[in-house]
């Protein structure tokens, strides 16, 4: 494969748990997924993360830290709209 598949994403390792794929987008595309953040206050929350599919030569996708595949855990103002619009692109496959 010549990207590495988002359920195999799991940083930020201490404060994200990766649940369930709500959209891969396959070499070159972008993952969506839903999972938990750990807050600020140390309680876990539900929250959606997005991030671009790597590609051949690029496997490692963005964003990327220190040379490992990470989520962008999106601000709760912008969930519902990311996830209306996946439903939308799931609905058309």
């Amino acid at each position: 494969m010549s990207y590495v598949r988002p359920q195999d994403v799991q940083s930020p390792r201490r404060r994200w748990r990766t649940g369930k794929v709500l959209y891969d987008g396959g070499e070159g595309g972008f993952s969506v997924t839903e999972g938990q953040w750990e807050n600020e206050e140390g309680r876990w929350e539900d929250r959606v993360g997005i991030r671009w599919n790597g590609k051949a030569g690029s496997e490692i996708g963005n964003p990327q830290s220190r040379g490992q595949p990470t989520w962008f855990v999106l601000p709760p103002d912008l969930e519902r709209a990311v996830r209306e619009s996946v439903e939308a692109l799931v609905a058309e496959r």
